[in-house]
């Protein structure tokens, strides 16, 4: 469950408060697999940082007995200055206590990247493929109940992103694990959604019927543009 109690929260954009929502209050129930729509992406990666806790409202609390894979909205935390092994050991350490737990992650993620002497690279090396690679890594081996999807899944069809799209639907019929998704492939939406949450202006609504909510988005940006 994904609770808003009476939620603002806004960021800093060219010396503005940008207003992202306004005294929201919605309740979001548990096994439900959402993709979240708005026209504007900024604040959908905002939103979805507010969601998993990574940022707090002005007001308000988001409140949640849901844990949440790593989001690729984070890079930030990558430092490019340390190794890869480095920082997937630094973020290993958030997600898992157990030491030994962490270096069967570390190893994990260097195999399924295929990295090879790249994984003791400073992050700043790595080509935007190796990147991808690595980003598909750290939500399938850093994951809690919720796999956080930040346009992670499109189209664009390789043998890469279907094995990733393979792994996301085991781990949802293996393991129960949930979604939260955002992407511009709205056949993809229906394949793997099925709720919604639509931001506008300031306002977040919940659809349990990903239909539904994939028409009212259309209505919002066939007026936006």
């Amino acid at each position: 469950m994904i609770e808003f109690d009476n939620v603002t929260v806004h960021y800093q954009k060219l010396s503005k408060k940008h207003l992202v929502l306004d005294n929201v209050s919605l309740t979001i129930p548990e096994n439900r697999n959402i993709a979240v729509f708005g026209t504007n992406n900024q604040d959908v990666s905002f939103l979805l940082k507010l969601i998993t806790g990574s940022v707090s409202p002005q007001k308000g609390a988001v409140k949640t007995n849901q844990t949440f894979s790593w989001n690729v909205g984070l890079g930030n935390t990558l430092r490019p200055e340390m190794t890869v092994a480095q920082n997937v050991k630094f973020l290993a350490r958030i997600y898992f206590k157990d030491s030994f737990r962490v270096a069967e992650v570390v190893y994990t993620i260097k195999q399924f990247t295929g990295m090879g002497k790249s994984f003791e690279l400073p992050m700043r090396h790595l080509t935007p493929e190796m990147r991808s690679k690595l980003n598909r890594a750290l939500v399938l081996f850093l994951g809690g109940q919720c796999l956080v999807l930040e346009n992670m899944i499109a189209n664009r069809k390789t043998a890469e992103t279907e094995m990733f799209e393979n792994l996301i639907k085991e781990k949802m019929e293996k393991e129960g694990c949930s979604i939260l998704m955002t992407t511009p492939a709205i056949n993809k939406v229906r394949e793997f959604c099925n709720s919604g949450l639509v931001l506008h202006e300031g306002a977040l609504s919940y659809f349990e019927d990903i239909a539904q909510a994939i028409e009212v988005f259309k209505e919002i940006k066939g007026k936006h543009k």
